[in-house]
């Protein structure tokens, strides 16, 4: 057992740590070497296993030992002594190293949704239960491959190709809405190629499947050509233009953006979408344009019969029937209530539906057989993992030829490729994959970790904690308005609450983790209107559909400082709290360090460490985020000197930019992590304007910057 020496000062603080290579085992992990638990099911924010591991290891050995020494210590996986708290920890990669280390640890989250996987990963994953869940998971299967509603549906399909169509205001035909046309584009020396044509035929468009199968072919996107060897194929231009508001209609050829309603100029595909769910006379409706089959490698087929969408499958009055409201104010995540879909059920087709539903309610049987909670924990993920592939926002990925899933995006767009999958086939979205994904998880979770678990997880906000002293804090708090976790994971929320309850009189009634969804009696509708208010990140709407941000940024740092005086007093006076932090935005990193001193903590050392994959969906979308700044936080006053603080965070910021130059760091990345390391010498002295000192340091920055960039 490691000696810990808490009066020391800890090797996370010193200059010592080896930042760069454990960036690269990161960098490895977040690629191809992803541990399989988190292939069970799709989380925002997971940090590589052994970034966590470093910064616990390094925040519990003292500074006087090289960097060779504590990289071997990492190595022999040596264990230790000590308590750790994640009071944000979302899917669970410190606590899960926290627990291979032997420390005694807490991990605590504001959402059911994440507590229930947190208990499944950290306390229920054993080698007994993998065999459970292949048992019980295998029994689902049986059911649904035997059902005939579930044969007469997919009959030999693996997955359907769908979209959205609408009616057109001047020739009144229905013609289909896609960007492309695409269904295989594998960029590979031998190329797979497949696309859609669309044929019009006595005022109706159909679908023709043009494959080409593996080729060796130029694909001219621009000029849309296909040559192959002294052969010329030309593909369809897309007919749907979303950033412009409009679409041409494939029968007429004309042009349409927006209706007039009631005087006011509408979007006409955003009104038609809508008329689906709120008129008798709809002007959009959802349509199945491919089937694709698994017969020696993918085979793709025109769909032509589409009695598979009747919304008469599905009895909607079904307490399973998801009616909770989609949040309307989130637009720039949430773009779905834009067109209607403001209900979750909405979100599915009535082929998702009849699948997703089955699955519930077959769920719902295990558990009356079993009284088993534990393995209930484990079917509810793949039970999440199947819905995140099947609904109106997954997406066809023609680069890999499969679904894409629904929260890849960062948020819910409406999408115009979506799948369904058959759940009873061997492709990715079926129920059968989200079962042996599970299975591997809990295979590789089971030999990771120690028998012998001393853990805890908690379903709490994090100033609502009252716990001790611990002695190392370490967490990944929500980055500004990265991620709305409340709303987004509702998604698999609302489906998982059905899985996991009774029902009696048409009413979902407590059963498994009943703490996770009914307060007493009282159901939780959703994670977002029931603990959006209290989660720690911006999105002013929350305060009410007159908010403004000025309000939702104050609501923000008041969220933040009751976060971080909880978390300085669950941390005993010679502890360490690290937190993972990034952001573009200035006043993102002002929050945080005015909260950190507001608690009595100084930041001892800032540095950066790869956390993302630059493919990945966590850096989608953004100009940053390959890396996260690992910012180390001890107790201590603030000394005077404000006097000369901008001279001395001149010269820092000249000094870490040669540093992290020669490691390979760029752009945004670079920038942030110069900048962070500032807030060593900010956060050491008092000073009269916080803000303004944070300005001129990120200014320091961005001109010491140019200045070494115009010097190449």
């Amino acid at each position: 057992m490691v000696e810990l020496g808490f009066r020391l000062t800890k090797f996370v603080e010193s200059s010592s740590f080896p930042f760069k290579e454990v960036s690269d085992l990161s960098r490895r992990e977040k690629g191809n070497g992803r541990p399989p638990h988190w292939n069970m099911v799709f989380w925002w924010s997971r940090k590589p296993l052994s970034s966590a591991r470093s910064v616990i290891v390094g925040s519990l050995v003292g500074s006087n030992i090289s960097k060779d020494e504590f990289l071997k210590i990492l190595d022999k996986n040596k264990k230790f002594e000590g308590k750790l708290l994640d009071p944000f920890a979302g899917f669970g990669s410190i606590p899960l190293e926290g627990l291979r280390l032997n420390l005694e640890v807490t991990a605590s989250d504001l959402l059911p949704t994440s507590y229930i996987f947190l208990k499944a990963i950290l306390q229920y994953s054993r080698k007994e239960m993998a065999e459970k869940v292949e048992k019980w998971g295998n029994w689902i299967y049986e059911k649904l491959k035997e059902d005939p509603e579930i044969k007469e549906i997919f009959d030999g399909v693996v997955a359907y190709i769908g979209s959205w169509e609408v009616k057109c205001p001047y020739c009144g035909g229905w013609t289909p809405l896609l960007e492309n046309w695409w269904l295989a584009k594998v960029n590979r020396k031998m190329k797979r190629l497949a696309w859609m044509e669309p044929e019009v035929k006595d005022g109706k468009v159909n679908i023709k499947v043009i494959d080409l199968g593996k080729v060796n072919a130029k694909v001219e996107d621009k000029m849309n050509k296909v040559i192959v060897g002294d052969k010329v194929f030309h593909l369809p231009r897309g007919n749907n233009e979303p950033r412009k508001r409009a679409f041409t209609c494939l029968i007429c050829g004309r042009r349409v953006n927006y209706i007039e309603i009631n005087g006011k100029k509408v979007p006409y595909v955003k009104y038609a979408i809508s008329s689906f769910y709120t008129s008798d006379r709809p002007i959009a409706r959802q349509r199945l344009l491919v089937k694709v089959k698994q017969e020696e490698g993918l085979r793709f087929e025109p769909c032509e019969n589409q009695d598979k969408l009747d919304l008469s499958r599905v009895n909607l009055l079904d307490v399973d029937v998801p009616k909770e409201k989609i949040p309307g104010y989130s637009k720039l995540n949430i773009k779905l209530p834009l067109y209607g879909i403001d209900e979750w059920y909405k979100m599915f087709s009535s082929v998702h539906l009849v699948v997703l539903l089955k699955l519930v309610k077959l769920i719902r049987e295990v558990g009356e057989i079993t009284a088993d909670e534990e393995l209930m924990s484990f079917l509810a993920i793949s039970l999440s993992k199947t819905v995140d592939y099947n609904s109106l926002v997954s997406h066809w990925n023609i680069g890999a030829m499969n679904v894409g899933d629904t929260l890849a995006f960062r948020g819910l767009p409406i999408v115009w490729n979506w799948c369904a999958v058959n759940p009873v086939s061997d492709f990715l979205g079926s129920w059968k994959k989200a079962v042996e994904a599970t299975i591997r998880g809990i295979n590789y979770l089971s030999s990771y970790l120690p028998k012998e678990r001393k853990v805890r997880v908690l379903l709490s906000d994090v100033s609502s904690l009252n716990l001790g002293e611990y002695d190392l804090i370490v967490t990944d708090p929500p980055y500004f308005f990265d991620v709305i976790y409340s709303e987004l994971s509702d998604l698999y929320y609302v489906w998982i609450k059905r899985a996991l309850s009774g029902v009696k009189d048409g009413k979902l009634i407590p059963k498994f983790f009943k703490e996770a969804f009914f307060d007493g009696e009282r159901e939780r509708k959703t994670q977002w209107e029931e603990f959006g208010l209290k989660e720690v990140s911006l999105e002013p709407k929350r305060l009410g559909s007159k908010a403004r941000k000025e309000e939702g940024l104050e609501h923000y740092r008041s969220l933040l400082n009751s976060s971080f005086k909880s978390m300085s007093s669950h941390l005993k006076d010679e502890g360490v709290l690290v937190t993972f932090y990034s952001s573009n935005y200035l006043v993102a990193w002002e929050l945080l360090v005015e909260a950190g001193i507001n608690a009595g903590l100084k930041i001892v050392n800032a540095f950066p460490l790869l956390t993302e994959f630059k493919e990945s969906v966590a850096t989608r979308g953004k100009r940053s985020k390959n890396v996260s700044v690992i910012l180390v936080w001890k107790k201590g006053k603030l000394e005077d000197g404000n006097e000369q603080i901008i001279d001395k965070i001149s010269s820092h910021i000249r000094e870490k930019l040669r540093e992290l130059l020669a490691l390979g760091l760029t752009d945004q990345d670079l920038a942030i992590s110069v900048f962070a390391s500032s807030l060593i010498l900010i956060t050491s002295y008092k000073v009269s304007d916080l803000g303004k000192v944070m300005e001129n340091a990120y200014l320091l920055t961005l001109r010491e910057l140019e200045r070494s960039f115009n010097s190449f």
